[in-house]
């Protein structure tokens, strides 16, 4: 963790403004206090032992950007609390999730370098966002017992305008997550880099093309447990992007990724025969059993984005792609999603946002079994709010919230829902300097 820390202050120190100018801070604090009601709190698969549950909610952030000429600084801090009431070992249940992330960018005539990193610590039973623009989605599977996964997280990145039709750009991060009751929930602690290198051309004001280039690596170990898996993808794809409007763009993406994944310490392997345990000929003894494999996956993306400034209004988008998972892999996750947020009138505001994704384990397709479905799953959720400013500060807001994670892996299967309501109250104070 010390390490992270000095990572992160090093990365922010060297974007801090130098001749620039003096740096002009904005805060902006906004606190919310609600109640919420939700279905399936512990997530159990049978509906005759569903217990459901209300809370009341505690929501405070802190935004703080600091700009120069051509510097912006950012930290963001949020907290997030509930107290349930109402439910069999109710406190068990309680949370409380935090949020620490740091943003900065530096614009040069020809170069731009940006940071994101920081630091997070929520509850597994949290919901996943369908919200675009909301980074703090809960980690996406069924909750087991009640833990942390504690993350962090660094992402910097540089581009460079070659020509005034050509930029290149290299993107890297690394996260490094922790679940605090991995051993009782059977999560994985992991760590997962990943580095793109892209050329994108503007072809006409309007169009715009570009290749990447892209790896990324995997390692992840069980808690009390002699199995590791270490992953090491790589691959590039093409990108199209059309400006339909200044906030409107539709484009694309198509390419290969090919993983190498080996697993180690395993107590047995196998085979068409069953799972067998590993004998060592040389010193005639058994031992624990390794396997290697590969696989090979199309990756892309097709998306219509609408985005005002900083903020996503409208998204439509189908995918593949390769991501780091608890369960102890890396795996490949199609996905969809839909998201609508829109100003009904002057005062009233809504949205509403829908994601559907599947995944596999990156080379499941060479392993035979339930070993290779072990980390098959699907999941939806759901998502709509409806929000009515009061006045300049003060907003009433309600949001209802669907999940369904479905996994049938031949080991241990489930079919678990959870509906959540929630109702708040929200102080946003005006920026001040």
């Amino acid at each position: 963790m010390a390490r992270s820390i000095a990572l992160v202050a090093a990365a922010v120190w060297g974007l801090l403004p130098g001749p620039a100018g003096a740096v002009v801070w904005e805060y902006t604090p906004s606190l919310a206090v609600g109640a919420l009601w939700e279905s399936n709190p512990r997530g159990v698969s049978d509906s005759s032992l569903e217990d459901d549950g209300y809370a009341g909610t505690v929501d405070a952030r802190l935004d703080v950007v600091g700009r120069t000429r051509i510097d912006t600084l950012g930290f963001r801090p949020r907290m997030t609390a509930a107290s349930y009431q109402g439910t069999a070992r109710a406190s068990d249940l309680d949370y409380f999730d935090y949020f620490l992330p740091v943003t900065a960018r530096r614009t040069g005539q020809r170069t731009e370098l940006g940071f994101d990193g920081g630091f997070s610590r929520t509850s597994t039973r949290s919901f996943p966002a369908v919200d675009p623009n909301d980074p703090s989605g809960g980690e996406t599977s069924r909750p087991r017992v009640d833990e942390y996964m504690e993350r962090w997280w660094l992402a910097p990145e540089l581009s460079w305008q070659l020509r005034a039709q050509d930029v290149i750009s290299v993107a890297l991060s690394y996260d490094d997550v922790r679940f605090t009751e991995a051993e009782l929930s059977r999560r994985t602690d992991y760590e997962a880099g990943n580095i793109d290198l892209t050329w994108t051309r503007l072809l006409a004001p309007q169009h715009k093309v570009s290749i990447t280039l892209n790896a990324s690596g995997f390692e992840s170990q069980l808690p009390g447990s002699t199995i590791e898996n270490d992953s090491l993808s790589y691959g590039g794809y093409l990108g199209y992007e059309f400006a339909w409007s200044e906030a409107t763009t539709i484009g694309g993406t198509a390419g290969a990724s090919r993983s190498e994944v080996t697993v180690k310490g395993l107590p047995f392997i196998m085979t068409p025969l069953g799972p067998l345990p590993c004998f060592d000929p040389v010193q005639n003894v058994f031992v624990l059993c390794e396997m290697e494999t590969d696989d090979r996956n199309f990756v892309g993306q097709l998306y219509l984005r609408q985005q005002t400034a900083e903020t996503i209004t409208t998204e439509l988008s189908i995918s593949r792609s390769i991501q780091p998972n608890s369960d102890g892999a890396q795996v490949t996750v199609d996905s969809a999603r839909a998201y609508l947020s829109k100003r009904l009138t002057a005062m009233l505001d809504g949205s509403i946002g829908v994601t559907w994704s599947s995944q596999k384990a990156v080379g499941a397709d060479n392993v035979e079994g339930n070993f290779g479905r072990r980390f098959d799953r699907d999941y939806w959720s759901t998502q709509a709010t409806l929000g009515w400013r009061l006045n300049r500060t003060w907003t009433l807001r309600a949001e209802y919230a669907f999940y369904l994670d479905e996994r049938d892996d031949g080991f241990l299967p489930y079919d678990t829902d959870r509906h959540r309501v929630n109702l708040w109250l929200r102080y946003t104070g005006l920026p001040r300097r």
